[in-house]
């Protein structure tokens, strides 16, 4: 079964080997900045596929190697995501209103289809012919996947439709829009009336509002719930199992707040997670997982999972494992399943070490007490930059510019005053010919150890020859049509890899700069292999550059630069990833310059995955 469900930033992979839940692996899916919005099992239950407010896509496997990263709603937050039961394609959708089609294999738009308004959630049919979007509006839109063309409009009773589900033949839809609960016969399209009049308890409010509704594994059962408020849940069950005459068969009482639900694999339970309050645990006001008996409604099992609400669950194809997600404290957790359930003979019991957890910390403090060690380890670990500024040419065939030198202080200045960067060893070039570029690449080969890192700075011109399908960037003492004196792409990448840094990171802000990377600059910058936490990703060397466009010509003025050096002022955390670096200033280049920045590895520079930290001085 898929389900969509949402979340803020990190994953991590649990199983059951006692009482207690060990953390098998995690990684950060998206940025802290933005978030992740949904997140969930691959069709082969070996895969996470999530969706960000960055408007990314990525798909993992589950030890935490990115396989794939798609730019799927550019400056827009994603909503929903959904798998094909056969695996071969996906769906997104985010506040652009947009439904996007990919093919699951190669990440290739197959098609893009504008929807009434944005989806709430996205469900594949049993037999992957169809796609079906819940919407705000609310409508069920339907499009037939090889085709795109839209099936039907089903309209909705309330102000949206929270959740749709295909029954497992695929025959009938259900869906709660808000007010009550949708039956429709997927065919025709047409309404069946059987839940008009649900029969709730006598005293209960109506009409009683249905938030989300899914069918049973079997299709004999539909199973409503509704994010209710603390001061009902004592009097009224919020989550309920109706058989497909309208008759209530079974009534789940003991949690409020929004959630998530669905059904075990052998139908024996009811699995929610969500913002709930707990009746046995009135002290812990969010993050619970909550097993229920099918056959009785009592709660047999709760589970502390998240500080901070549990975004929503999903069991992965195989039913093996159960993914949960944290609204706040950015976390995804996948238990092993048969063992959750199996806890049930200890009810209501907490299975959490701590299970009374204080309130997430935004500085997320746990994460980076490794790097910490890590620096303790090592204090003579040095930070080198070599910032280069060009900006007055001694041909007169080559326009100079003004601003170079202005942001390359600026740059030296917050390197130097907020973070690891001693004056010692930051080097500045200002006017440099190509001989003493490469006089300073030079010295610093020899200077440079492996336990230490390096940043090079480029602000001038760059040029990019559509023949050669080089990029180069233009010293002060460069031709007009002269190559000699101009520097390549090449031949920086060639001394970027043999320098024997930890991580070298390159910065440039000079036009055609994204050429750099040789390959679709497009895409987003992804971690290849993310890992456990900040002193793993330091640990795996890097060669990687943010530059201020792609294959194009930037401004004198640079917008890129602004945001640059107000991103590395603004930064409170101890260490900040550059990944973390370019998505703060992402969007706002973008809305604000004719160019998009990039992030990415440099080709064969010995890259293996790690990232630069910025790592602040300490006070």
């Amino acid at each position: 079964m898929i389900r969509i469900i949402f979340t803020l930033g990190l994953i991590f992979i649990i199983s059951f080997t006692s009482a207690f839940a060990q953390e098998l692996s995690s990684f950060k899916a998206h940025t802290r900045s933005y978030g992740l919005d949904a997140a969930f099992f691959g069709a082969s239950s070996q895969k996470v596929l999530t969706g960000g407010q960055d408007g990314q896509v990525n798909l993992w496997d589950l030890e935490g190697k990115q396989l794939l990263s798609i730019e799927a709603h550019p400056d827009k937050k994603i909503y929903a995501l959904a798998v094909a039961p056969n695996g071969k394609y996906f769906a997104s959708s985010g506040n652009d209103k947009l439904v996007k089609i990919w093919d699951a294999k190669n990440g290739k738009l197959v098609h893009e289809i504008t929807a009434l308004d944005y989806a709430r959630r996205l469900v594949f049919s049993p037999d992957s012919r169809y796609v079906l979007a819940a919407e705000s509006t609310p409508h069920i839109e339907i499009w037939e996947v090889k085709s795109a063309k839209r099936k039907h409009n089903l309209q909705g009773k309330g102000i949206t439709c929270f959740e749709a589900a295909f029954s497992p033949d695929g025959k009938q839809i259900v869906a709660g829009c808000g007010i009550d609960l949708k039956y429709w016969d997927f065919e025709s399209g047409e309404e069946i009336a059987v839940f008009e009049d649900l029969k709730f308890e006598p005293d209960a409010p109506r009409p009683r509002k249905v938030n989300s509704a899914i069918f049973s594994p079997n299709g004999q059962q539909v199973l409503t719930w509704y994010d209710g408020d603390y001061n009902f849940y004592e009097k009224h069950a919020l989550m309920q199992l109706w058989d497909l005459n309208g008759q209530l068969v079974q009534k789940f009482s003991g949690i409020t707040g929004g959630f998530e639900a669905l059904f075990s694999p052998d139908q024996k339970y009811i699995i929610s997670g969500g913002s709930h309050h707990n009746v046995d645990f009135p002290d812990r006001n969010h993050g619970n997982l909550n097993v229920f008996s099918l056959e009785t409604g009592k709660l047999l099992v709760t589970v502390p999972a998240h500080k901070n609400g549990v975004g929503g669950i999903d069991i992965s194809p195989d039913g093996k494992r159960l993914l949960s997600f944290g609204s706040k404290d950015r976390e995804v957790k996948i238990w092993d399943l048969p063992q959750l359930v199996e806890m049930r003979d200890k009810p209501a019991t907490s299975l959490s070490k701590n299970p009374d957890p204080s309130p997430a910390s935004e500085d997320d403090e746990d994460e980076l007490a490794g790097f910490e060690d890590l620096l303790e380890d090592q204090k003579d670990i040095k930070y080198y930059a070599l910032i280069i500024s060009v900006q007055d040419y001694a041909s007169d065939d080559i326009k100079d510019l003004s601003e170079p030198q202005k942001d390359a202080t600026r740059l030296v200045e917050v390197l130097q005053k907020q973070y690891t960067f001693e004056t010692s060893d930051v080097s500045i070039l200002q006017d440099p010919t190509r001989s003493e570029i490469i006089t300073s690449l030079d010295e610093l080969s020899q200077t440079v150890r492996p336990q230490d890192n390096l940043l090079i700075f480029y602000a001038g011109h760059g040029y990019w020859d559509e023949k050669l399908e080089q990029g180069y960037w233009l010293p002060s003492d460069s031709e007009k049509g002269l190559r000699a004196n101009w520097l390549s792409n090449s031949d920086i990448a060639t001394y970027i890899r043999g320098i024997p840094s930890r991580h070298t990171l390159l910065i440039t802000d000079a036009c055609f700069g994204g050429s750099i990377f040789e390959t679709d600059t497009r895409a987003a910058f992804s971690v290849e292999d993310a890992p456990k936490h900040i002193k793993n990703l330091y640990e795996r060397p890097s060669r990687s550059a943010l530059t201020s466009g792609a294959k194009e010509e930037v401004p004198d003025k640079s917008v890129f630069m602004d945001y640059l050096i107000k991103g590395l002022q603004q930064n409170d955390q101890k260490f900040m990833t550059t990944q973390e670096l370019y998505a703060y200033l992402r969007i706002p280049v973008t809305a604000n310059a004719p160019n998009a920045p990039q992030y990415q590895a440099i080709r064969n520079t010995k890259h293996e995955g790690g990232e630069f930290i910025f790592v602040q001085k300490t006070p």
